[in-house]
């Protein structure tokens, strides 16, 4: 059971190195208490993956190529992600979008976050 806990602190305290020194973010400690996990169909639009943050933020992560057409798929992820968050009541949204994006595709990605309030999006090569 011992490691089971620690690697669920490791879980823990990965998703607060990347929230605040990769992604900038400032939660506060308290909202990391609570961290829950998406996967496959449970997250929303494109995304490969999702954490649900202190019922405050949500992470998704995404391959750009899952986003190919570009002007079809983008606003349909932001769309999605800007849905899911409002049913849940979530307050912010943080995108990392993964992989060689054009110019076009990251103007797009832009231009589409700032259509809706705290929507975020980070890019990994």
């Amino acid at each position: 059971m011992s490691d089971f806990i620690e690697n669920a602190e490791r879980f823990i305290s990965d998703v607060r190195t990347l929230l605040r020194e990769q992604l900038g973010c400032g939660c506060q400690e308290e909202v990391f208490e609570q961290i829950r996990v998406l996967k496959g169909e449970a997250t929303p639009g494109s995304t490969h993956l999702g954490i649900i943050v202190g019922e405050r933020l949500f992470v998704g992560f995404v391959d750009i190529e899952r986003l190919r057409p570009p002007e079809y798929n983008i606003p349909g992820l932001i769309l999605a992600a800007v849905t899911y968050r409002d049913s849940l009541r979530l307050n912010r949204i943080r995108l990392m979008v993964q992989g060689e994006l054009t110019e076009t595709e990251k103007s797009l990605l832009e231009s589409e976050a700032s259509r809706y309030e705290n929507v975020h999006i980070h890019y990994r090569d």
